[in-house]
């Protein structure tokens, strides 16, 4: 009976292994499939997002340029309360037509009294005398329940009887009572203009609501069911949960009530509207590459499964045939090997999809993780030891793609892995997290020097021509790098955030180099976009001021105009000086609005100074991405007749010697365009930058202004006295005016009166002040006497030689 018992269990032992091996197949690939799926998800509901921040940021700025415009609207007419005759009304006319032009997206703009009769309408259709009593929007901010700026629910318009929405603003009296309101009426076309331009695929959807989650639009749609269904709130439970718990943003799933589709949804609530954006992916949409993969696989694990399954039956069935033969069962063993190699080699294969990158065969993201980890508490058990994060990005291989397609890239991409896995050690790694991006990661080095040494070869190595079948491609690369434990983090996403801030850096830098990551920047980084923020929020809370320093004739002592000087005042901080925030806006697009706003904000404090019977220049400083725009001129036009009453030859225009470094010739024509409008130019801080004869002979300048730096050390330091009367000279050579900046003391005008300075300002003379407190200033002026009697001196002027 022992072989009979033997045989049955061998049996059982086969039948064990045989559902063991089905289990672990089908486990696996069931993992594999479900890590492929949740990975699916993770990206749609991240493109979701990025939509959602994309439409954001469009239809925030949208909002901003409405809400800045009302506000200028509002203040003109605030400001023309009590005013009498067609001048005042053509005035807000003019400005309402101006604003209009501004913003061609907009329907119309009305003005309506504090009953609710529409004064005045400017529109391409329709006509201007109606009632807008009835409308919530109109009472709401009648009766105080709404403040600011006021966005209404989609509505019918009385004129053209198509949706709109509605953007409006209280006037107040001086008495601040309510008189009024200024609207502006976008039409519901524009925010599917808007989210046309974003691509959501073929069931994907995207909608905007109001506050209260009602229906605004939804893309695509049909316009009768979108009329049908405008207003509805019904949202989905997962939705009303978020909303429900307070958050502004998110991501959920759900399916829609409008058409019963299960989408990854992606939302946020605009910071300056009362607007909810909503991306609706698809699921089925962006599952179809994962259906297919998970076909494939369950199409290999069938294939498997047969040839495991139908090769156990066959040698169960030679067993059992020949289970008498050794010879027969030797054969069957090694049968049953061969499945079990073909078996590990599966898992192999799936462990290295989990692991590895498919194209470059370096390790991917995971496998990186999990290899810093053990870096990390090796170099803390150490305690001597460091490791380096470097993060690499190709320069210009964008280009390769588009010019020689994606095959050509990717034979790039995998020669480049082998040239950066041949410059690092065995313990060493190197992997791609996608795209054209990759890391090293260098173990057990204990100077700084080493790293770069080793960066510095990778550079060179990668920099080398690349052979595309007959063609020659030249990619470099930037490089980021962190260091372990300096760096301070403590999870490897931080410290490969960290490397990937440097590598920005790099980039930014000039591309082709390295750039280490310090806390430091990283701190200024984050203080320079709050700073942004602030600014933007200033511009829309009219924190931002002028003020003014006045300019005066050194050898008359007449005050011939005044420089305006752009103040913060912040709600937490008080007066800011320009120090604490003009970087911030001169190497950004905040240049234009600021821009806009100091020319306004200067050609009206002229009109009231006018008003009050005193006339003289006004300096502004301009940016220079500001005058570098093409429309320039046209701008300045507009912001001149939008202020007619003052004479454009009494506004001059301060513009730094770096302002031309991008193109002279192109400059020097902006400004004599410029100058046909009638205002002026000066150069600003002349000395500190170039300072080339190019500029102050090519340029159509009047004035030169010296740098307060040299002024300042006039009086104990010869070299800077030789300087400003060798810049006096040549600009006098040249048939230019002079003003001298930094005339700190009274003491500093008497050797820029001796070497024939003509005008100058500075805290000797006044310090900036608010507009109101000019008038005073001027009542008390006078010329220093030490002054007068150095002006009256005959003192021979220095020869300058021009070089």
């Amino acid at each position: 009976m022992a072989p009979l018992n033997d045989r049955a269990d061998f049996r059982t032992w086969m039948r064990a292994a045989l559902f063991s091996i089905n289990m672990v197949a089908i486990v696996v690939v069931t993992i594999g499939l479900k890590q492929l799926y949740e990975r699916s998800i993770q990206e749609a509901e991240i493109r979701g997002q990025n939509l959602v921040q994309a439409i954001d940021l469009h239809l925030g700025g949208e909002v901003d340029k409405i809400n800045l415009s009302l506000q200028t609207v509002v203040g003109e007419y605030e400001k023309q309360t009590g005013a009498r005759g067609d001048a005042a009304i053509s005035s807000i006319r003019a400005l309402v037509k101006q604003q209009k032009e501004l913003l061609p997206e907009t329907e119309g703009w009305s003005i309506a009294d504090a009953e609710g009769r529409v004064i005045l309408h400017e529109s391409d259709e329709g006509p201007a005398d109606f009632l807008v009593t009835n409308r919530d929007y109109f009472q709401a901010l009648k009766t105080g329940k709404a403040a600011g700026l006021l966005v209404s629910k989609p509505l019918k318009s009385m004129i053209t009887g198509r949706f709109i929405v509605i953007f409006a603003r209280a006037i107040r009296d001086r008495a601040g009572r309510f008189s009024g309101i200024v609207i502006v009426s976008l039409p519901l076309w524009y925010f599917d203009q808007v989210l046309a331009r974003f691509e959501v695929g073929p069931q994907g959807v995207m909608t905007l609501r109001d506050a209260d989650l009602g229906l605004v639009t939804r893309f695509p749609s049909d316009d009768a069911a979108l009329e049908a269904q405008m207003g509805d709130a019904r949202v989905s439970p997962e939705l009303s949960r978020l909303v429900a718990e307070g958050k502004t943003e998110g991501t959920y799933r759900g399916v829609s009530p409008f058409d019963g589709v299960e989408r990854i949804v992606g939302y946020r609530l605009l910071a300056n509207a009362p607007i909810h954006v909503f991306v609706g992916i698809s699921k089925e949409d962006f599952l179809i590459d994962w259906q297919q993969t998970s076909w494939r696989f369950v199409g290999l694990l069938a294939l498997f499964l047969l040839v495991i399954n139908g090769t156990a039956l066959t040698l169960h069935r030679q067993w059992q045939k020949q289970r008498n033969n050794a010879a027969s069962l030797l054969e069957s063993n090694e049968r049953l090997e061969t499945s079990l190699r073909a078996l590990r080699e599966s898992q192999r294969r799936l462990e290295f999809m989990a692991y590895y990158d498919d194209l470059t065969g370096l390790p991917n993201r995971a496998l990186l993780t999990d290899r810093m980890r053990q870096a990390m508490a090796h170099c803390l058990r150490k305690g001597d030891e460091h490791i380096a994060v470097c993060y690499l990005d190709l320069d210009g291989f964008k280009g390769v793609n588009d010019q020689w397609g994606h095959e050509a890239g990717d034979r790039v991409l995998v020669e480049v892995a082998k040239r950066f896995r041949s410059c690092v050690r065995a313990n060493e790694t190197v992997a791609r997290l996608g795209g054209d991006e990759f890391v090293l990661l260098f173990r057990d080095f204990r100077e700084e020097g080493d790293v770069e040494r080793a960066i510095s070869r990778l550079i060179r190595v990668a920099a080398e021509p690349y052979r595309i079948g007959n063609v020659q491609a030249e990619l470099t690369i930037s490089v980021g790098v962190t260091i372990y434990p300096p760096d301070g983090a403590d999870e490897p996403d931080v410290l490969l955030r960290h490397a990937d801030q440097a590598m920005c850096e790099a980039k930014r830098n000039g591309k082709n180099r390295m750039r280490f990551f310090d806390l430091e920047s990283e701190r200024c980084l984050r203080e320079y976009q709050e700073k942004r923020a602030g600014l933007v929020a200033a511009l829309a809370r009219n924190e931002l001021r002028l003020f003014y320093q006045p300019k005066v004739d050194l050898r008359s002592g007449e005050v011939v105009g005044v420089e305006a000087l752009l103040r913060w005042l912040h709600p937490k901080y008080g007066l800011l000086q320009p120090s604490d925030f003009l970087h911030v806006i001169e190497d950004s697009e905040l240049t234009l609005p600021v821009g806009e706003w100091i020319l306004h904000e200067a050609l009206r404090q002229k009109e009231a100074w006018l008003a009050q019977g005193m006339d003289m220049q006004v300096s502004v400083n301009v940016f220079a991405l500001h005058i570098q725009r093409a429309d320039f001129v046209e701008r300045l036009e507009t912001v001149l007749q939008a202020h007619a009453g003052v004479d454009p030859r009494t506004l001059e225009l301060e513009i730094l010697e770096t302002t031309a470094l991008k193109d002279l010739d192109e400059i020097t024509e902006r400004l004599r365009r410029c100058l046909r409008l009638g205002v002026h130019f000066s150069l600003d801080d002349f000395g500190t930058g170039y300072s080339s004869l190019t500029y102050l002979r090519q340029l159509p300048v009047a004035k030169v202004k010296i740098d307060r730096s040299f002024v300042y050390h006039m009086l104990g330091n010869t070299e800077d006295q030789a300087l400003v009367e060798g810049i006096v000279g040549m600009a006098h050579t040249l048939g230019l005016k002079v003003v001298a900046e930094g005339v700190e003391t009274i003491e500093h005008g008497i050797p820029l009166i001796r070497c024939g300075c003509d005008y100058a300002q500075g805290y000797g003379i006044g310090r900036p002040m608010p507009p109101e407190a000019l008038a005073d200033w001027l009542a008390h002026w006078r010329m220093p006497g030490i002054w007068s009697r150095a002006a009256s001196c005959d003192v021979d002027r220095p020869t300058v030689e021009i070089l």
